[in-house]
């Protein structure tokens, strides 16, 4: 055993063996271990690393965080600070909702001769929802008691233009208003709706310029987390030519009980208007502010999906996800 330590040293040292020597003889630093901790949406985690320097001297290791539900690409997250004995840990900041992947890099010296090398490792890792979140995941595997209505013209809940289901000629009746959405599963799942091309007119009525979709949360009177009037959601479609125009847009809502009793809907105002954003066919999360009378009871939360037509695909589907009070 000696003399294999004493011939595996000089294999490491000798320049000419290098290349042979990093490969069949392993003089380089080794990623042993990676350790997330468990954390939820927004929340930090602590990743430990240990490694096995094997002759050679390792430096401060860097992260890249991606997240593989949102199918986003990895981003730099920072550095992890040696504690000693070949270890290596620190905070993951801000972690996102869903199935992510972290990968580490560990930059080292072969000692001799001083050559820089670096090895990496990925680690899959999951992020919860925060407890008062809507996510539809594995933990929380229905739609909750959020429902669809549809189709408005110009929004107008009072007035439908589907051709197809309930409120064909323009009855106030809501289609699907009864019915609970489609749960996407794939562990990690979305709301969603699913229309054929049939329900939408070929040409929007006089006088309409869009239409609109709810997704509508259950009653959230008597849950105090979301007594609060700033909601955020995640969001994308099915691809961004499912409407010729200006495609998708999406706009939250809150229906409050005033101090006076009555019961109203708020918007964030933009400008002289209100403000609505363009939905992609990638997940995007947004974050709307309503300013009801100080001590309005929040009763529901609507998700307004607006859109023209003709829609041009077999089938037209939004996804929902991660919806949250701020």
């Amino acid at each position: 055993m000696k003399h294999q330590r004493q011939e595996f040293i000089k294999a490491c040292a000798r320049p000419a063996l290098l290349a042979t020597a990093l490969i069949a003889t392993g003089c380089a630093t080794q990623i042993d271990s990676i350790a997330v901790s468990p954390a939820l949406e927004g929340e930090s985690a602590t990743v430990t690393v240990k490694v096995t320097p094997f002759l050679t001297a390792p430096h401060t290791p860097s992260m890249e965080v991606r997240n593989d539900t949102n199918g986003t690409a990895y981003a730099p997250a920072g550095t992890l600070p040696s504690t000693g004995s070949n270890e290596y840990s620190g905070p993951l900041t801000a972690q996102t909702y869903g199935m992510n992947t972290l990968k580490v890099e560990v930059p080292y010296t072969i000692v001799l001769p001083p050559v820089r090398r670096s090895t990496s490792r990925e680690q899959p890792f999951v992020v919860g929802a925060r407890a008062a979140c809507f996510a539809f995941d594995a933990a929380q595997p229905n739609a909750q008691g959020w429902t669809m209505a549809g189709l408005f013209g110009n929004g107008d809940p009072n007035w439908q233009i589907a051709t197809c289901g309930a409120g064909i000629g323009g009855a106030p009746a809501r289609i699907a208003s009864d019915n609970v959405p489609y749960v996407f599963e794939t562990g990690f799942g979305a709301l969603s709706y699913t229309l054929p091309p049939a329900c939408f007119p070929a040409t929007l009525p006089p006088k309409a310029t869009h239409w609109a979709i709810d997704f509508r949360s259950p009653d959230l009177a008597l849950r105090p987390e979301w007594q609060v009037y700033r909601v955020s959601f995640a969001i994308r479609a099915a691809d961004v030519l499912i409407l010729t125009g200006a495609g998708l847009k999406v706009q939250a809502i809150l229906k409050v009980r005033k101090p006076d009793d009555r019961e109203s809907y708020f918007a964030e105002r933009a400008g002289s208007g209100f403000r609505f954003e363009s939905i992609t066919n990638a997940w995007q999360q947004f974050t709307f502010t309503m300013q009801p009378p100080a001590g309005s009871t929040v009763l529901q939360v609507l998700i307004r999906v607006f859109g023209e037509v003709p829609v041009v695909l077999p089938d037209s589907w939004v996804r929902l996800d991660l919806v949250c009070p701020e």
